[in-house]
């Protein structure tokens, strides 16, 4: 990771060549040269986003970046906060970069109707086989709307739900 803050403090084009897993937890100064580097990358597999608090420019850099990429099948959101502006980019990603075929959402933040729209996005996501999500405020109509946007994944065939108060199987 410190090469990666080294290129980016440096705001050049650098390529992302033999890395299958990145952890993105940094200032992003330079999002539109990471962008072309994750697009450009033929090895990166999994991708980890945290604990940032990216502004719109960077969320617009970051999403086209991974919806640019063919080798990315399993991502993760952790530590953040699905708001207004930023789960449209998030949605994006999920509809838009058909190869993902894993994604987990640790300790995730949901703000007025994001959950919705996530779960409008999973329902989209014919290749899922994987999803794990960890949040503690999921309510009823949430699980439902999951429940729902689930049975449009076929090929589904892991799923934890950690941290949930609601029941799953009173639904």
């Amino acid at each position: 990771m410190d090469q990666i803050t080294k290129l980016l403090a440096r705001q050049e084009k650098f390529v992302i060549a033999v890395m299958k897993e990145l952890h993105l937890n940094i200032p992003m100064k330079s999002t539109k040269y990471f962008q072309r580097a994750i697009k450009a990358s033929k090895s990166l597999e999994y991708l980890e986003i945290s604990e940032s608090e990216f502004n719109i420019d960077e969320w617009e850099y970051i999403s086209q970046g991974i919806i640019g990429n063919e080798s990315i099948t399993r991502l993760r959101f952790h530590n953040i906060e699905l708001n207004e502006y930023n789960i449209g980019y998030i949605t994006q990603i999920l509809r838009r970069n058909s190869r993902i075929t894993s994604i987990r959402f640790d300790q995730i933040i949901f703000e007025d109707d994001t959950f919705k729209t996530l779960c409008e996005s999973i329902s989209s996501m014919k290749k899922l086989t994987a999803l794990e999500l960890s949040t503690s405020e999921l309510h009823h109509e949430d699980v439902k709307r999951l429940k729902h946007a689930l049975r449009a994944c076929k090929r589904l065939c892991t799923m934890n739900c950690i941290q949930d108060p609601v029941s799953w199987f009173n639904i």
